[in-house]
């Protein structure tokens, strides 16, 4: 059974997309045959989201382990990306959507028009989704589910 939001659901094609961020200008089609797990935060201020990429750093060694990348995505600035990069250390890329088209395309409109969903999202090595969790309140990621979809 499918999961499905308005753009993506579990084994559609991931839609591709090209950010700058805190390492540049980043493509999802750049890492065509590995894993990638992208996640979306509500806000680059937002506590729980953050708390989620500080979860995604620490598990970052076993994630890598699993041949598997980590992008996160934010609605905002370039200098915010680069910004909560060097803030929270994270070891991977921390990009800007600022006009929020990548989470349409993936379905993460705003709700009531204010309150921004988050999401997390695996990505297979052939570009399919094969996890998908958007919210409304970023209250934790589930690891276990995550490392299934990684199977």
């Amino acid at each position: 059974m499918a999961i499905t939001t308005a753009g993506a659901y579990v084994g559609s094609l991931a839609p591709d997309f090209t950010l700058a961020g805190s390492r540049g200008q980043i493509s999802l089609s750049d890492y065509r045959g590995t894993h990638v797990v992208v996640y979306f935060m509500r806000e680059f201020t937002c506590a729980l989201s953050r708390k989620n990429v500080t979860q995604l750093k620490h598990l970052y060694s076993t994630l890598q382990a699993r041949h598997t990348e980590v992008l996160v995505i934010a609605g905002g600035s370039r200098a915010e990306a680069e910004q909560l990069a060097t803030t929270l250390q994270v070891p991977f890329p921390v990009l800007a959507d600022a006009d929020r088209e990548v989470y349409r395309r993936y379905g993460l409109e705003k709700v009531l028009s204010w309150w921004q969903r988050s999401g997390a999202i695996v990505v297979d090595t052939q570009g399919r989704v094969s996890y998908l969790r958007p919210t409304t309140i970023p209250a934790g990621l589930d690891e276990a589910a995550l490392m299934k979809a990684l199977t």
